[in-house]
């Protein structure tokens, strides 16, 4: 599956930024929220049949009842009881106290993923509980823990207590989520070609009724023929079967004018690939930077050859072409993941949650000295230098496509081909 680059609304994002960082503020700083002390008896569970709902494909592999899972609200910590299953696509937790759920519906839901959902993918690190030390579990486990800590790679963090679950159901829900996320798999064996084989017969042929996977050269044409790109710009099959570059998706869209063998000729570099094009005509393109020679004869050859492929798309007054080199502008991408390192980090140290639940502990010295030093640990980290950086820049191309018709050209090394 090919994704395709489009310009995101400036304020909508700036909104979202803005909305999920609230988000992570509130519920990270717990030190002025009313903590609420629950108790709990193993006799007072009722066991209530929760429906798991399964993509096409997808098969249940394992699962583990009376599973409680601590849940955080506005102003106090309590526990729900239910099901923790685990699929060849995700972890999900059934609650038994489906009202509570009922209460938060929000405007907007993921047909796929539900709120207590995590697909294995999105799973960072696992934890376990063990006479109240966090180790870390990976392998295959001669003791089992009491708790268990699942850090998602978007920020999320779910705590289960395993206390009043059958030991052989523990065995296996937890060697289960451990294997599933850790360990390879071969590439037949992923839940994606299974779900696109089940799915096959319900594929409608129109694309306003699917979702378009931009595998074939037919849905790049669609695209195009969508976004009133198909008067400047081509959908190619140069690269069928990977034969150019395997960096390369298989089918994808360049300016009309430019030739097909030059795609070919520096393995897909410094060729530009269409993305988006603007209702007024004007179009964002991405193009891998070539590259770098010692040799003053290839530099000359490449010289030559990025000038013709800018003269294809650069023709005023007609065509206007800006360009953005990402590389010069931006942190490299080393620094940009240190950066989120720092900023993820902040949102993983919690609160101890053995003075909250008999059942769960922690390390609450490093929360609170952490809580007391959280927004200038936050500014430290700058990851809200680097996004301020990305909207301002987004902005800036939203401007030059809307309100300058002029094209966008993107260049850099992180678009590898």
């Amino acid at each position: 599956m090919v994704a395709v680059t489009l310009v995101p609304d400036p304020v909508a994002l700036i909104k979202l930024h803005v909305d999920m960082l609230q988000n992570m503020i509130l519920s990270s700083v717990v030190s002025l929220l009313l903590v609420q002390e629950i108790h709990t008896n193993e006799k007072e569970v009722t066991e209530k049949e929760v429906t798991l709902h399964l993509l096409p494909g997808e098969q249940l592999l394992c699962e583990a009842n009376t599973v409680l899972k601590c849940v955080q609200e506005d102003s106090c910590q309590r526990g729900i009881y239910g099901r923790l299953v685990c699929t060849d696509f995700k972890i999900a937790f059934l609650g038994d106290d489906e009202s509570a759920l009922d209460n938060d519906e929000t405007q907007f839901k993921n047909k796929v993923i539900g709120e207590n959902d995590i697909t294995l993918h999105c799973v960072d690190q696992i934890y376990g509980v063990f006479d109240e030390k966090k180790k870390t579990l990976f392998g295959q486990l001669k003791k089992y823990p009491e708790k268990l800590i699942i850090h998602c790679k978007d920020l999320r963090v779910f705590h289960f207590c395993l206390r009043y679950t059958k030991e052989e159901e523990v065995k296996r829900i937890v060697s289960g989520i451990i294997h599933h996320t850790q360990s390879p798999k071969l590439l037949k064996r992923l839940f994606l070609f299974s779900y696109a084989a089940a799915a096959q017969n319900s594929t409608a042929a129109d694309p306003k009724n699917h979702t378009v996977m931009f595998d074939t050269l037919k849905d790049w044409c669609w695209e195009l023929e969508r976004t009133k790109g198909n008067v400047k710009f081509k959908a190619v099959s140069i690269n069928e079967g990977y034969r150019v570059c395997e960096r390369l998706p298989a089918y994808f869209v360049v300016p009309t004018p430019l030739p097909e063998e030059d795609v070919s000729r520096f393995q897909g570099h410094g060729i530009p690939i269409w993305c988006w094009s603007c209702h007024n005509g004007c179009a964002l393109l991405k193009m891998s930077a070539l590259p770098k020679e010692q040799d003053d004869g290839i530099l000359q050859v490449q010289k030559n050859f990025l000038d013709g492929i800018y003269k294809t798309i650069h023709r005023p007054p007609y065509e206007i072409v800006k360009t953005e080199d990402l590389s010069s502008n931006f942190l490299s991408l080393q620094e940009i993941q240190t950066a989120y390192s720092k900023f993820k980090q902040l949102f993983l140290i919690a609160p101890d949650f053995l003075t909250i639940f008999p059942f769960f502990s922690d390390n609450s010295t490093e929360f609170w000295d952490t809580d007391i030093k959280w927004f200038s640990l936050l500014e430290s980290s700058s990851w809200l230098d680097i996004i301020r950086r990305c909207l301002k820049k987004a902005i800036e191309i939203a401007e030059c496509l809307e309100a300058q018709n002029v094209n966008i050209l993107l260049l850099g090394s992180i678009f590898k081909a």
